[in-house]
């Protein structure tokens, strides 16, 4: 028997994964018998059990037993919770059945299944993580690998999005549920089906799920869970992330990543909370609030303005409500000002609470620069938005409700798309300014995409000294070196040389006005997901036009563009420099 394990246990693991998966999806996904929905039961009392003896005999024969209990900790309690669920289950079932009418599951056994099951799955992911060990024996640029993860998820959404049981009649188009997944992976918005109503309970818990991986990134979940269930990370995984998570010090890497995680759910949780609370007066049952209100929390601070609304936020009880709109656009502005922005802030007001030995740690340029170009441009965008539209969008609103909404669009214009306001009915001159908000976007590290607003800070700020004919670009009392404006203007070139060729092939696909067209596009590159009612409409030439602008405004030009660089040695020489007129 210990040969079995030693020789046979990876692929024993792989084929219970397997037979796990299949049964999931076919259970979750497809409309079946009840006969052969039983059928799927027992075989899912097989798998556990097999699971069981797996578990139970890599302990049993693990050459360091004791090294193996600590690394591997969390199948450990995964086990001990399976056993302790069974025993409870059998002597104690009224409790169950009480459980099990809370989740809305009329069927006792099916509810012991399915946490069951969850259990399992869980157990099966973290198992999977161990895998990314292997990317870095391999010399793969971090680039590459930030994109090459997040069209794995693209895909892999796809796919769930076609399932029968993810939209309500049960048919969805290839291309639409590329967009959706695409949308909802680079934390977008965009939608050519209603979000409500199209898609069913499951299938909007895929959407949920899509959102919660794009915003946080695929290799840094991954890698957070590998820290703390999989045993931990070597030297050539911890340089690799982080490259991804931009952290030089190998040492803080895990708590870079603790901190990432940590603020996310707990600001998240903090934010559901609150939204669902706000809900207090709306009719409607505990279950769709509860559900209701971590979805839009969820896709608030991920910066996605997906809704669960087909009105979104101008919902009745919603578009009005201070709480529920503060809630939002609170999160949105957390969740777009970066973790690297966050963390200083942290530091900062923890500074009463360190012991006085400690170095005390400012505010940084980078964490100054964020905060003052994003209070500027939710300022700019909400007088604006106050004084084009209250005329019209915000014509028959009181003045305390115009100033909300005007705030409300300005904060959510450049990255979460959200609305408060009919987007498909604002001016002219509205829509050229929120397409600049939206082609800013949000900053560095954080959920949003756009340029980021270090970039058009760094290039305003390069722009106005160059006027003044000074040449070194500086700000508070630290010069920016020169690697770092090249970086922002190729950034900002590449950007609008790929907008103005998307446009043209958008013009020849599409026949909407060139501002509507505009609109999405800076929408959709900026990964903001406000329309003028055109996406749902788009060929499927454009939905992939868009699409693609979609994944590259989350992934980051500059991450596109070297993703496809070799590394190149510098030469050990300079040529003469020679002087070319501009003028």
């Amino acid at each position: 028997m210990q040969t079995f394990f030693e020789k046979y246990s990876g692929r024993f693991l792989a084929f219970i994964a397997l037979l796990a998966f299949s049964i999931f999806i076919i259970q979750y996904g497809f409309y079946i018998s009840d006969e052969l929905n039983n059928f799927l039961n027992a075989v899912n009392f097989v798998v556990f059990f097999l699971f069981i003896f797996y578990q139970i005999g890599r302990i049993i024969y693990a050459e360091d037993r004791k090294s193996y209990l600590k690394t591997r900790w969390f199948d450990i309690l995964i086990l001990i919770l399976i056993i302790v669920h069974t025993i409870f289950f059998l002597l104690f079932p009224k409790f169950f059945t009480r459980m099990a009418k809370f989740f809305q599951v009329l069927d006792l056994n099916l509810f012991y299944i399915i946490v069951i099951q969850i259990y399992i799955l869980i157990s099966l992911v973290i198992k999977s993580v161990r895998l990314s060990h292997i990317i870095a024996e391999y010399k793969i640029q971090p680039a590459k690998i930030f994109l090459i993860s997040f069209l794995l998820i693209i895909f892999f959404g796809t796919g769930l999005l076609l399932l029968p049981k993810s939209t309500v009649n049960g048919d969805i188009t290839l291309i639409d549920a590329l967009f959706t997944s695409t949308s909802a992976v680079c934390v977008t918005g965009l939608t050519v089906v209603d979000t409500a109503t199209y898609f069913t309970r499951f299938g909007q818990l895929v959407i949920l799920g899509l959102i919660q991986i794009g915003g946080l990134g695929v290799m840094t979940l991954t890698t957070f869970f590998a820290l703390f269930f999989a045993g931990g990370l070597g030297i050539k995984e911890r340089v690799l992330i982080g490259d991804l998570v931009e952290e030089e010090k190998l040492g803080k890497i895990k708590f870079t990543l603790i901190q990432i995680i940590l603020t996310t759910f707990i600001l998240e949780s903090i934010g559901a909370l609150l939204f669902f609370y706000s809900m207090k007066n709306i009719s409607m049952s505990f279950g769709e609030k509860v559900f209701h209100s971590i979805f839009h929390s969820v896709s608030a601070f991920c910066n996605a303005g997906f809704s669960t609304f087909s009105e979104n936020l101008m919902y009745d009880g919603l578009r009005y409500n201070y709480l529920s709109v503060g809630t939002i656009g609170t999160l949105i502005i957390l969740g777009g000002i970066g973790f690297h922005t966050l963390s200083n802030i942290g530091e900062i007001l923890f500074i009463p609470f360190r012991k006085k030995s400690k170095k005390i740690r400012l505010f940084s340029s980078q964490t100054k620069i964020v905060l003052i170009t994003t209070i500027f441009l939710i300022v700019i965008g909400s007088i604006l938005t106050y004084y084009l539209e209250k005329d019209n969008t915000l014509k028959n609103l009181t003045t305390d409700q115009q100033i909300l909404a005007s705030i409300f669009q300005s904060i959510t214009t450049r990255t979460a798309g959200f609305n408060t306001i009919p987007i498909n009915n604002i001016l002219i001159p509205t829509s050229l300014i929120y397409i600049l908000l939206m082609f800013i976007g949000a900053s560095p590290g954080g959920t949003g995409g756009g340029i980021k607003t270090t970039t058009a800070f760094i290039s305003s700020l390069a722009i106005y000294d160059f006027i003044r004919g000074k040449k070194k670009i500086e700000i508070f009392k630290r010069q920016i070196p020169d690697e770092i404006i090249h970086r922002v203007f190729i950034k900002i070139a590449f950007s609008l040389v790929f907008l103005f060729i998307t446009t043209i092939f958008l013009t020849l696909t599409e026949p909407f006005n060139l501002i509507d067209i505009l609109f999405e596009q800076f929408s959709a590159f900026g990964t903001v997901g406000l329309s003028r009612g055109i996406t749902p409409y788009l060929s499927n030439a454009g939905k992939l036009i868009i699409v693609l602008l979609m994944y590259i405004g989350r992934v980051g030009p500059i991450t596109f563009l070297t993703s496809f660089s070799k590394e190149i040695t510098p030469p050990k020489y300079d040529y003469p420099s020679e002087y070319i007129s501009t003028v």
